[in-house]
């Protein structure tokens, strides 16, 4: 039997028999230095979460209160087809939150193979905004009709402490370590 026949049962678990592909299309801490948390996660134009789409219970959830400390998009197949891509937040019901917090316009030129393109958005390096009050998703905007593009896009945040306040200072942590961002 072909993992092409494969369900998902009723209590919600996938289910398959045979060979499968061993990608993972869940996120992922990769790496964790006290709070500060390097998340990655498989973006590909099929399967792009957008706003407007409440998320499931798989969908890249980034922590009430985070501080987001970097990013990045590496491209790993050339992208095609679409116009421009936004890379942002919705929130639980689907809601866009800031739809180019992290990245705005990113052109389809410029989503070559091996390119990496470093998140500059208003939610980047900024110790004085943070993700807010709610659990946020990482959430796209797409221009276009996308027919070909992987990727695997990289978010380091910190994660505020348990029963901390959202503003509590964040000036003694290192905001960016390069040797941490790989």
């Amino acid at each position: 039997m072909a993992r092409a026949n494969s369900w998902t049962n009723s209590d919600g678990l996938f289910v398959g028999f045979g060979t499968r592909d061993s990608s993972n299309q869940n996120a992922a801490t990769v790496r964790t230095m006290g709070n500060v948390e390097i998340m990655q996660f498989p973006l590909n134009f099929d399967n792009m979460p957008a706003s407007g789409t409440a998320p499931s219970s798989k969908s890249i959830l980034i922590p009430r209160h985070s501080t987001m400390t970097a990013g990045n998009f590496r491209v790993s197949e050339a992208w095609a087809g679409g116009t421009n891509i936004d890379f942002g937040t919705m929130d639980s019901a689907g809601v866009a939150i800031d739809d180019d917090g992290f990245d705005v316009a990113v052109l389809t030129a410029a989503l070559t193979l091996d390119a990496v393109i470093d998140f500059n958005g208003a939610l980047m390096n900024d110790i004085d905004t943070s993700i807010g009050v709610v659990d946020t998703y990482f959430a796209t905007l797409v221009t276009g009709t996308f027919t070909a593009g992987k990727g695997i896009v990289t978010l380091e945040y910190i994660r505020p402490m348990p029963d901390s306040d959202a503003r509590d200072p964040l000036g003694a942590i290192t905001t960016r370590n390069p040797s941490l961002f790989v």
